[in-house]
């Protein structure tokens, strides 16, 4: 448990330098409330809670919030079996997969939290820490107005498609520092903007797959 909070920290201070530009302002992003999980148990009541209270990251900034608004962030440390990998091997008779229940996990606490995104952050031991997203992210990010690639990401990407509970389901991971040094922050910032905009309406329950 103290590792797992150790990474905590030490992914939203990382989270926090890259988007506001500086090493000195590290704590624009936080750990949330029991790592998300008060969110969990209100759920389970039927209760709504409040976007801060969703995931694994919250923002103590309101220069935050872009992101949050957008993305709800699950963060994993350890589970060296855990791969997406893994989802390859599957069998019809296999057990569900580690990654399959983080995938249910990440689009509950973006249902919860009434974003249209989820990511899951990984860090087995001495490897890279990883990043999984829905490829309608990744292209958000990644295509610009005119239609052009603007991402380029000096690591390996993995583009496939799983079975999530009888849902198929197409998601991107690619190393995680190596997103960070291609996706600038102001790109978020329009994305989430867009979003906003397009919020009068209630999020449908597709934009959370």
């Amino acid at each position: 448990m103290s590792k797992g909070g150790e990474y905590e920290r030490e992914i939203c201070k990382q989270i926090s330098s890259w988007w506001l530009g500086t090493d000195d302002d590290d704590i624009c992003f936080w750990r949330t409330s029991q790592s998300g999980g008060r969110a969990t148990q209100r759920a389970k009541l039927q209760k709504k809670t409040t976007r801060a209270h969703c995931g694994d990251i919250c923002a103590l900034d309101e220069r935050g919030r872009s992101l949050t608004d957008l993305i709800a962030c699950e963060l994993k440390r350890g589970y060296p079996k855990a791969s997406i990998h893994a989802l390859l091997d599957c069998t019809d008779d296999s057990a569900e997969q580690i990654y399959e229940k983080w995938i249910v996990q990440a689009q509950e606490s973006a249902r919860h939290a009434g974003v249209p995104f989820w990511a899951i952050i990984h860090k087995r031991n001495r490897c890279a820490t990883t990043l999984t997203v829905p490829h309608r992210l990744w292209l958000e990010l990644d295509i610009d107005t005119d239609g052009q690639h603007r991402m380029q990401i000096q690591a390996p990407v993995v583009e496939m498609e799983v079975i999530v509970v009888d849902k198929k389901e197409y998601i991107v991971c690619c190393q995680f520092d190596a997103f960070l040094k291609a996706v600038h922050p102001d790109v978020i910032r329009q994305v989430s903007t867009k979003y906003a905009t397009a919020s009068s309406v209630p999020v449908p329950q597709s934009a959370l797959a």
